[in-house]
């Protein structure tokens, strides 16, 4: 596929990843990056190019485009922070890219963005609580399933599937959820938050139950370079 591959070399020779050389094939973007970096690659851009039609008020594709790499970009370095491992951070990587993939599926549902818009106007609560008041999930569980459908390693499957309420799991360790779950909330405001605990994205038990209060400022660090640089507003 062409224009497939195509994307796929445009997208490894941003900045996003970061490599020391420019790719001019599949083969060496599947020698420097990894198989399963790849095929999520192309997973994610296949159905993002399958929705590409989608016309719903308030939803910009593009935006969640550029959400998802920012999330991805995020995660795979609080990871690499945290542990210098290289094979996690590509898996942290790789969730951030899909973890909200469920929000294009659940589109398609009639009425899906009229009813999570009223009762998002109606009650002070995020839209994944929305969509479970409503379709009894969530986008981020309804990603997961598919995620697993696909084939994709089970540590990206749960993280895709609890990044919004990570307590749930109860795993008490630091993991590629943490770092999901941090990134996504940083990145659902329009704005840098002030003061990350007082986030609505953020779920709070989850940060004190690993005390992880201080690492916030470390990771806002990483975040602010990210802003700054905004490397992936090349892809």
């Amino acid at each position: 596929d062409i224009v497939m591959t195509a994307k796929i070399l445009q997208l490894v020779n941003s900045a996003f990843f970061g490599l020391p050389q420019s790719i001019t094939s599949p083969f060496q973007a599947v020698n420097l990056l990894g198989t399963n970096t790849i095929k999520a690659l192309i997973l994610s851009v296949g159905i993002f190019s399958a929705f590409d039609k989608i016309r719903s008020p308030g939803f910009s594709l593009e935006d969640l485009w550029m959400h998802s790499m920012k999330v991805g970009s995020l995660s795979k370095q609080i990871i690499l922070s945290e542990m210098s491992n290289t094979a996690v951070a590509e898996e942290a990587s790789i969730a951030g890219l899909l973890h909200d993939i469920g929000k294009l599926l659940m589109l398609q549902t009639d009425g899906y963005s009229r009813k999570t818009g009223n009762l998002l106007i109606e009650s002070d609560i995020t839209l994944s609580e929305a969509e479970n008041q409503i379709y009894g999930t969530t986008h981020a569980e309804v990603g997961a399933y598919l995620l697993a459908l696909w084939g994709l390693p089970g540590n990206i499957v749960e993280s895709v599937a609890y990044h919004h309420k990570p307590s749930v799991l109860n795993s008490g360790s630091f993991s590629i959820l943490t770092a999901l779950h941090y990134s996504n909330a940083m990145f659902s405001h329009k704005e840098p938050p002030t003061q990350i605990l007082d986030s609505p994205y953020l779920d709070k038990n989850y940060i004190h139950s690993l005390k992880l209060e201080k690492k916030l400022n470390e990771w806002a660090k990483i975040y602010q370079k990210i802003i700054k640089t905004d490397a992936v507003n090349e892809i």
